[in-house]
């Protein structure tokens, strides 16, 4: 019998010697029972455990009684044979779901807290924290949902470990009113000796008013002020480079950030972009101390990120240099205050909704590099009154100005080939629009429910027109195509549009118009491929005399100077004014003009008669009684005073008739 209790009792030593995590224990100050585990590496040291058989189990203190109410970790201990012992790190989950547990206060030898130590003792409303803790592993107090107060001095790399649960990519935010060494956190300075502020770090400090990050933090993490809704004001040191993703998402109250780095950095300042539909929560803001109204965008910068100034209402102009070279996605979006944008000459890409919502934009100039003009870009600007598409830009995508109900003209560059679908929907105050011969495709409602449109000129490389393109456009009064053969359209193209409008289509074509598109009952023939221009209108202008048609090619052209210039030569040449033209395919000619005014031109001497012009007036010397009579280019007679520039005739009795031009 003797023989088997020894046996027995050999077999409990062996297994507690085998299984054991402790290897003393002792009660507490505080008058629970503590278990620990001599450090071998470090003599001297012990570590404070859980008691079970496994530390990394959750079960630890499964079959043991959990410590309760208020507890004291000594700085010291002594074990079973009188050794005294200083207490230097508490394990892995030591107190994990020790949910009795009211208060914690860390003894100064300890110099480290473990993963998980105090996870799920959500009972722990305060912990003190001793001087020589340095390190705090991942969800050392995740789960304490009642912890409001935290006594602690030690780097503000820590804090996110005792704030939050980042055990896994959906961290828990349990203390939203965390008081720290004794008072609520509030107004927060950074000090210089930090280098960086981890992700989720403040995530959740809803009273935090302020935050002053000193100059040598350079990365401030990803939420590492999300959901602060008191914080009113940020300084951000000067070396910071990196801003996590939503870093101050949430921060409702933010109004005034002084910052000096890089524009790419504000998306993360401004918003909340941690999903596919951020949230702008700031409306008013001020950087460095004034509103942001005026922005000139430095010529450090390369590109503007998406959301970079969504929301800024504030914001009247902005000027984007030619070291910008993209325009991210949502950039100014809803910059409702933006007045004016001058976009550089390196920009090629206008992305998704960039100036969508913008609605006191008036003017836009758009650099000649951009090739791409994305969905939305413009979309219900409905301040802007006329755009310019440079030669450079070869799409406009959907919807790129639909909605922009103030504009009125819209200038289309040459190389353009595709109008995509809705690009501009329900411009109701556009009045006309005229296709460059390079575009191929206008996409389904590109145009429609402009019902301001009076007149449209489609140019012959169109092939198709989609469905309901110019629908709802009842104001349009004539319309002009001049393909060859009419493009393949879409159902309901012109719904709503008068019947009997005129429709000017190429010579001889009439037959394959009216079996495209038969509800159209007014077709005219004519060369539509001909338009006469002047190189500088305020120089002066081009009559068109007499137009060319399909029965007669030669067009009459009269150049008009305007006050202090004089017409001086044609696009093909000639020097005749009038002039005659004959057109035999699409043509442009072009009138020049130069400096100098002269009242009469081809002054005319016959048979000692000199005719001349002065002030606005046919002047004939050299006759007594003869009828003087002045007819205009169309062979009206007219009242010789005022003459308006122009070619006339002078018929002197029975003398040959003269030519005079009158220039003023």
């Amino acid at each position: 019998m003797k023989k088997q209790v020894l046996l027995l009792f050999a077999a409990l030593v062996f297994s507690q010697a085998a299984f054991a995590s402790y290897d003393f224990s002792v009660v507490a100050p505080s008058g629970q029972t503590l278990y620990y585990r001599y450090m071998d590496d470090y003599p001297g040291l012990v570590v404070v455990v859980a008691p079970g058989t496994n530390t990394y189990h959750v079960d630890d203190w499964s079959v043991f009684t959990k410590p309760t109410g208020d507890l004291v970790i000594p700085n010291s201990v002594e074990d079973n044979e009188g050794d005294v012992y200083c207490v230097a790190r508490i394990e892995k989950f030591a107190f994990h779901n020790c949910s009795g547990l009211t208060s914690v206060t860390i003894g100064n030898y300890v110099t480290s807290i473990g993963n998980s130590a105090f996870s799920g003792c959500s009972g722990l409303t305060s912990v003190t924290i001793g001087n020589y803790v340095t390190s705090i592993g991942n969800s050392a107090f995740s789960g304490c949902s009642g912890l409001t107060t935290v006594n602690y001095t030690g780097t503000i790399e820590q804090w996110c470990n005792i704030l939050f649960d980042n055990s896994n990519s959906n961290p828990t935010i349990y203390s939203h009113s965390l008081n720290i060494n004794g008072s609520p956190l509030t107004n927060l300075a950074i000090p210089n000796s930090v280098t960086s502020i981890g992700n989720y770090a403040f995530c959740g400090c809803s009273g935090l008013t302020s935050v002053t990050i000193g100059n040598s933090v350079t990365s401030i993490g990803n939420n590492a002020f999300s959901g602060c809704s008191g914080l009113t004001s940020v300084t951000i040191g000067n070396s910071v480079t990196s801003i996590g993703n939503s870093a101050f998402s949430g921060c409702s109250g933010l109004t005034t950030v002084n910052y000096t780095g890089t524009i790419e950095q504000w998306c993360n300042i401004l918003f909340d972009n941690s999903n596919s539909n951020p949230t702008i929560y700031s409306h008013s803001l001020n950087i460095n101390g004034s509103p942001l109204t005026n922005l000139a965008i430095p010529n450090s910068v390369t590109s503007i990120g998406n959301y970079a100034f969504c929301g800024c209402s504030g914001l009247t102009s902005v000027t984007i240099p030619d070291s910008v070279t993209s325009i991210g996605s949502w950039a100014f979006y809803g910059c409702s205050g933006l007045t004016s944008v001058t976009i550089g000459n390196s920009v090629t890409d206008i992305m998704d909704r960039a100036f969508s919502g913008c609605t006191g934009l008036t003017s836009v100039s758009i650099g000649n590099s951009v090739t791409n003009i994305w969905y939305d870009a413009f979309a219900d600007c409905t301040g802007l009154t006329s755009v310019t598409i440079p030669n450079s830009v070869t799409s406009i995508g959907n919807y790129a100005f639909s909605g922009c109900t103030g504009l009125t003209s819209v200038s289309i560059g040459n190389s353009v080939t595709n109008i995509d679908n809705y690009a501009f929907y329900e411009c109701t105050g556009l009045t006309s629009v005229s296709f460059p011969n390079s575009v191929t495709q206008i996409g389904t409602g590109a145009f429609g429910l402009c019902s301001g449109l009076t007149t449209v000129t489609i140019g012959n490389s169109v092939t198709s027109i989609g469905n309901s393109a110019f629908s709802g456009c009842s104001g349009l009064t004539s319309m002009k195509i001049t393909c060859q053969m009419p493009p393949q359209l879409g159902t309901d193209v012109f719904e709503g549009i008068p019947t009997d409008i005129p429709v000017y289509i190429p010579c001889g074509r009439i037959a394959y118009y009216v079996n495209q598109m038969p509800q159209f009952s007014n077709y005219v023939e004519t060369m539509v491929g001909f338009s006469a221009v002047s190189d500088d209108t305020s120089m002066g202008t081009v009559q068109v005399l007499t137009a060319p048609s399909c029965t007669d090619h030669n067009a009459v052209l009269n150049a008009v100077p305007a006050d202090g210039y004089r017409f001086d030569h044609w696009s093909t040449g000639s020097t005749d004014n009038p002039y005659t033209l004959a057109v035999t395919s699409d043509t442009t000619i072009i009138a020049y003009f130069v400096s100098g005014s002269t009242q009469g031109i081809g002054d005319a001497e016959e048979n000692d008669i000199h005719i001349g012009v002065f002030d606005g007036r046919i002047r004939v010397e050299g006759i007594t009684n003869e009828e003087v009579r002045v007819y205009d280019i169309t062979g009206r007679m007219v009242q010789n005073h005022s003459l308006p520039s122009g070619v006339y005739i002078v018929k002197i009795g029975v003398l040959p008739a003269q030519k005079v031009i009158v220039m003023r």
